[in-house]
């Protein structure tokens, strides 16, 4: 069976990441810059680069057509958060387990 392409797979965390944390799609992937959305967009940007295997700019176009240095940038902010947020690292790691059999290659 051929896996998922990136960008269904991409759909599916945003919305779940949605469903986590009362959110809508709409938001994750808008301008907003409100704690809350961008903390959840940190969250989808981790698990979408280091589980799913996506690439910066693949991943910023899935999420409102974000040039890949922000994305960057919330990949970075977002492996800070895990170190020392367990709220947020709880938050990634629920994320993540769906799509826990995908590996970066």
């Amino acid at each position: 069976m051929t896996p998922p392409a990136p960008h269904r797979r991409m759909g599916e965390l945003v919305a779940l990441a949605a469903r986590e944390t009362g959110l809508s799609v709409a938001q994750i992937v808008g301008p907003s810059r409100r704690s809350d959305i961008v903390r959840t967009r940190f969250a989808v940007v981790w698990v979408a680069y280091f589980v799913l295997g996506g690439s910066m700019r693949g991943i910023g176009l899935q999420l409102g057509d974000r040039d890949h240095t922000t994305i960057i940038n919330a990949f970075t902010r977002a492996e800070q958060l895990r170190s020392v947020d367990a709220t947020f690292q709880a938050l990634t790691d629920r994320l993540a387990e769906p799509f826990a059999e995908i590996t970066r290659g």
